[in-house]
Parts: structure tokens; C-alpha cells; sequence
């Protein structure tokens, strides 16, 4: 990894080696991430089996770690982080909603979309299943003056953090890596051959330290 500086395993609370993960558990483990089998193409009703954390290491870099130069970061307008995997381009976008009366829309805060990267980019909306039980987000306020919201991912409730504004004004969501506070910035999930049963090799989850400003990996191997 460029700019390498710092290497070390760590488990967040309540993980231990070997255990259960299903495919919506999976998400949490991003803000992340993931239901990585449906990053693939369109969500459905398949049965998978659940998957297991076999190992889990921290590394910090100085720069910004690239999994895919082949594929656009995302540049909508007040962008909170992404997700990106092995199988194709298409991207998954989570963006803060400007609100009517404030910086950020205090009923619906947070707007997830497909960047379709495969094609030109276009965005293209979730469907039903992967807006409530995916990929979407749930914010709960945290002040009167709507600049502060707890979030979750629909997936996966222990996935949280917060969304607020930097000292710039500019939305973003943060969370832990480790025992690190970062702004989550994205992530990445490695795929197995597209099977019936798609393999999940690795996923991981990048964001920036909010002290150092140096680049946090959780690097999270996955297997059944």
C-alpha cells in the first residue's frame, strides 16, 4: 500500500475469529459496505450462506489507497462516501440531501443510488429491496438544529455512525476503524468467481483519521 506507515490486527467490539456473518450482516461491516453478492447486479431473493470474519488488520497509509483506478470516484454534490467491488464498475453512491430550512433534509438525509460506471455513469435508483433491506440508510436527529444525525445502515443495525458537518461546512459520516475516529470515504469488496453462490474473499473499508489525517484500512476476510 502507498505511503504504508502502520500495520496491526484489531477486532471491533463484540467480533471474534470464526464468527457468523449472514449476507445482510455482511453490510455493516462497511458503512461501509455491503450484501456483497448484490453489488454484482440487482437484488433478488437468493439464499446464501453465512459467512465468517477469519481475520481482521488495520493498516494506515499516507495516501489515499486506490482498489480501482479503472473506475470513476464518484463526484455528486455533497458526497459521503461510496462502494465500489471486483465485478464490475457500478458504484454505489451516498450522498447528503441539502434540506429546505438547513444544510441537510431533516426527514430523508441521506440519498443512495447506483452509479452505473458499466454504461456512462448514469444514476439509476435503487430498487424496493435494496433501498429498505440493503443498501439504504436510516438517520435519527442528534440536535434541534438538524446538523447532527445517528445512522444506520437498513441491513445491519450495529453498522453506525454520524452524519454532520465538518468545520467547513460540508457533510460527512463519521465512525471507527479500530480503535481510530475517521470519515468514512469508502469501500471496496473482492468477489469470487460469480457462482450460484458468490464467494466473498475480502471487503475493505477506508477512511481518513480526523486527528492524523492519515488513511485507516480495515482489511476483513470473509469466508463460509
Amino acid at each position: 500500500m502507498a505511503g504504508g506507515i502502520e500495520r496491526g490486527r484489531t477486532r471491533g467490539a463484540g467480533e471474534r475469529r470464526g464468527e457468523a456473518v449472514s449476507r445482510r450482516d455482511l453490510v455493516g461491516l462497511v458503512g461501509a459496505a455491503l450484501a456483497l453478492p448484490l453489488l454484482g447486479g440487482r437484488a433478488g431473493a437468493q439464499t446464501l450462506p453465512d459467512y465468517r470474519i477469519t481475520d481482521s488488520e488495520i493498516t494506515l497509509s499516507t495516501e489515499l489507497p486506490v482498489r480501482r483506478d479503472d473506475t470513476p470516484v464518484p463526484s455528486d454534490a455533497q458526497l459521503l462516501f461510496y462502494i465500489q467491488h471486483s465485478q464490475n464498475r457500478n458504484t454505489i453512491v451516498y450522498a447528503a440531501r441539502p434540506g429546505a430550512d438547513g444544510p441537510i433534509d431533516r426527514n430523508d438525509p441521506i440519498d443512495v443510488f447506483w452509479r452505473r460506471f458499466n454504461r456512462q455513469g448514469e444514476r439509476e435508483e435503487l430498487t424496493f429491496f435494496e433501498r429498505f433491506f440493503v443498501f439504504g440508510a436510516r438517520c435519527r436527529a442528534d440536535d434541534a438544529d438538524g446538523r447532527r444525525f445517528r445512522t444506520r445502515l437498513a441491513a445491519y443495525a450495529d453498522a453506525r455512525g454520524m452524519l454532520e458537518l465538518d468545520a467547513d461546512g460540508r457533510p460527512r459520516i463519521v465512525g471507527r476503524l479500530g480503535e481510530r475516529d475517521v470519515q468514512i470515504v469508502y469501500a471496496y469488496a473482492e468477489l469470487g468467481d460469480r457462482a450460484f453462490i458468490p464467494k466473498i474473499n475480502f471487503v475493505d473499508v477506508i477512511g481518513r483519521d480526523l486527528v492524523s489525517g492519515d488513511y485507516v484500512t480495515r482489511h476483513i476476510k470473509v469466508g463460509i
